[in-house]
């Protein structure tokens, strides 16, 4: 299978956090993973952070590190797969960036909903970088 691999070029320094450049990043992540299982359509236990890895099916943006994967903005992400849908999922994000991507996520093709730690919000403990995200992806 052919993936997707980088993202548009980047106008702010790759620490910065941007919504598009994350967007992007998840756009890929989610083809990536539709495109692996295509034919079965069921993601199963199989769907791991180490399935992506050695499938190829990261973004450049990602690497694996031991057995998590980060993103150059250093989010963690955790890719699982269960019987009829996929997630993946961010944590360490600002409130802001949550917000934004809980805003914007129904722009990523195959992603149908997203939920935060916070009951839909973005407040509360996020004001440290501890917000997590995920995205429920089909």
């Amino acid at each position: 299978a052919s993936f997707e691999k980088s993202e548009p070029e980047q106008t702010k320094p790759k620490n910065e956090e941007s919504i598009d450049s994350l967007l992007d990043e998840i756009n890929i992540f989610a083809t990536n993973i539709k495109t692996l299982f295509v034919a079965t359509n069921t993601f199963g236990p199989q769907l791991t952070n180490a399935f992506c890895a050695k499938s190829g099916a990261l973004p450049s943006s990602v690497t694996k590190q031991g057995s998590q994967l980060i993103n150059t903005n250093g989010y963690a992400i955790n890719v699982a797969g269960h019987d009829s849908h996929f997630t993946i999922t961010y944590t360490g994000l600002s409130a802001k960036t949550c917000a934004q991507l809980l805003a914007n996520y129904h722009k990523v093709d195959f992603l149908y909903n997203a939920i935060t730690t916070h009951n839909e919000t973005c407040e509360g403990s996020c004001e440290n970088k501890s917000c997590k995200i995920t995205f429920f992806g089909k």
